[in-house]
């Protein structure tokens, strides 16, 4: 009878999550709107200092297109221009290796194969409620002109506290790439022990060594044109993985009596039961905000569009979360519904090393994590070097930025010859961090440009009113996450 009770309230939970989330993105998704609209709504010509766009720190996402390039404001279909180009970075972004942490996540809180499709659904709501907030910040961005997350607090919030916001979002860069760390170095034992090395060679000690020379060239890129192409390669490595966990468990090969079932130990084969454990279930949305913590990007990707205009920039947000939420929930739904309670912290863990796909889809998951590393250090040297920017010359920026480099393979790697699991790393990225960076600084930011206008004797609309309490709302969703998360 429990059971029963707690499924009816899963359910009512999501059915009114559904509906909330529904709301927010008819809200949200406008393509009417266009550039040039105005505090009161009208839409005004606009000066040619509003039409030019901003250095953009990561030509990557730019395709390799010049610095400075002005924007046409005309009217062109949303998927025209470089839509397609921001989207596909933008999944990028997201689809990372951090969604091979969500099956394991989903065996911590319960055995039971039914609770995966419950599970499922909330990853597409998290998703949905991440993509609301990332909106909000590049409308936040259209409204303030602001090029850069500190910026946007800076003219919202405080310019006095516009240190809290830089800060969590390069220690979130570095725990980002300590995980990946971990996960480079699993992916390298396997590969190795795959293709035959002995096991010596594949051991961890050998394997921190070989990823110093690695990592260290990577973060020590001069410039990240190089990787402008990587994002379609490490899109289609994110969804080889994603299908190749599919296919596994729709054949049956981990279960009882398939391919693979006779060579995994008891600890590795496949598990069920009846357990639920609802405190755990903080700690998969814990992971869930460590899935979709990319929202320091938002002003960049906002001013990468061309032509830009709100609506256009609702449309890449929410294409891009639905994404990248339907490739976590089909991994983790796979991943958990193929070894249940005994599915690793890291899902590719699980298979074994004779299976050939699996080699496959570690190989692709490398090649996709390496190409990432050096993105996720440039934000976290750029957060440290912004905190410092007072007392470091031009010159001095890019020494800072080598000693950084150093310092923070030698302890990432530490760390993953220290660390057996991921879950430390990726609970206390999601938890604290994941939901002030998704949850609470963006409706902060959004209520603050509000505020400026009221006192700047400008009325808000009704749709205007409608955002700012939901923006409340979200505000204290995010603190309720981070102190139960």
């Amino acid at each position: 009878m429990k059971l029963q009770n707690l499924q009816y309230a899963v359910t009512v939970f999501i059915i009114a999550c559904i509906t909330v989330a529904d709301g927010l993105v008819h809200d949200q998704l406008d393509l009417t709107s266009r550039p040039g609209r105005a505090w009161d709504g009208r839409v005004r010509p606009m000066s040619s200092a509003t039409l030019r766009v901003g250095p953009v720190k990561d030509q990557a996402l730019r395709g390799g297109r010049g610095e400075g390039a002005s924007l046409e404001s005309t009217e062109e279909s949303p998927f025209e221009s470089n839509m397609a180009e921001l989207m596909l970075g933008l999944c990028k972004s997201l689809i990372g290796g951090t969604v091979l942490i969500l099956s394991g996540g989903l065996a911590q809180a319960t055995n039971v194969r039914w609770m995966s499709a419950p599970s499922g659904l909330l990853c597409m709501i998290f998703a949905i409620f991440s993509a609301h907030t990332y909106s909000l910040l590049g409308l936040s961005c259209h409204m303030l002109h602001a090029h850069s997350y500190t910026e946007l607090w800076s003219r919202s919030v405080s310019p006095a506290t516009a240190w809290l916001p830089n800060t969590a979002c390069f220690t979130f860069t570095w725990l980002c790439c300590a995980m990946y760390t971990i996960i480079i170095r699993d992916m390298l034992r396997s590969l190795l022990l795959a293709v035959g090395v002995a096991e010596g060679w594949a051991s961890k000690q050998s394997v921190c060594a070989m990823m110093v020379f690695l990592l260290l060239p990577l973060c020590l890129l001069r410039s990240l044109s190089s990787l402008a192409y990587t994002s379609f390669f490490g899109m289609l490595g994110c969804l080889y993985t994603t299908g190749f966990a599919i296919y596994r468990h729709v054949k049956g090969d981990y279960a009882d009596g398939g391919k693979f079932f006779s060579l995994l130990t008891d600890k590795q084969k496949p598990k069920f039961g009846d357990e639920i454990n609802l405190r755990k279930f903080l700690v998969l949305i814990s992971y869930f905000h460590g899935c979709y913590q990319v929202h320091f990007d938002a002003p960049k990707f906002f001013h990468s569009l061309s032509p830009r205009s709100i609506g256009r920039f609702n449309l890449l947000t929410y294409s891009s979360f639905t994404i990248a939420g339907l490739v976590g929930a089909g991994l983790m739904i796979a991943g958990f519904l193929t070894f249940g309670e005994h599915s690793e912290s890291l899902l590719l863990n699980n298979y074994h090393s004779k299976d050939q796909l699996a080699t496959g889809a570690r190989l692709a998951t490398l090649v996709s994590i390496l190409c990432s590393y050096p993105l996720f250090f440039g934000g976290f040297s750029s957060g440290i070097i912004e905190l410092a920017a007072h007392k470091l010359g031009s010159s001095d920026r890019q020494t800072v930025k080598d000693i950084l480099a150093f310092v923070m393979v030698a302890v990432n790697i530490f760390l993953a010859f220290v660390l057996e699991r991921l879950g430390i790393i990726a609970s206390l990225s999601g938890s604290i961090l994941g939901a002030c960076i998704i949850f609470v600084f963006p409706p902060l930011i959004h209520m603050g440009c509000l505020e400026k206008k009221r006192r700047e004797g400008i009325q808000l609309t009704g749709r205007e009113e409608r955002m700012y309490v939901t923006s409340y709302v979200t505000l204290i969703l995010g603190i309720l996450f981070g102190v139960f998360g």
